[in-house]
């Protein structure tokens, strides 16, 4: 989708929409916990790779 620019943003991952991921969410069970091998894991390795993208929060000791 293109943002107000008018430009297209590069896409960080692509999430499969595999059975497993469906009958997870439906069961309310976390994907990659019941079902490690499943494609879906590509939502963990984008969180991973937003979370070490961004700085870490400065905190007092």
């Amino acid at each position: 989708m293109p943002d107000p620019s008018g430009e297209t943003p590069p896409r960080s991952a692509a999430i499969p929409l595999s059975p497993g991921l469906r009958r997870a969410g439906d069961e309310g069970d976390p994907v990659v916990a019941a079902a490690p091998e499943d494609p879906a894991r590509a939502i963990t390795e984008l969180a991973a790779a937003v979370a070490a993208s961004r700085p870490r929060p400065f905190s007092p000791r």
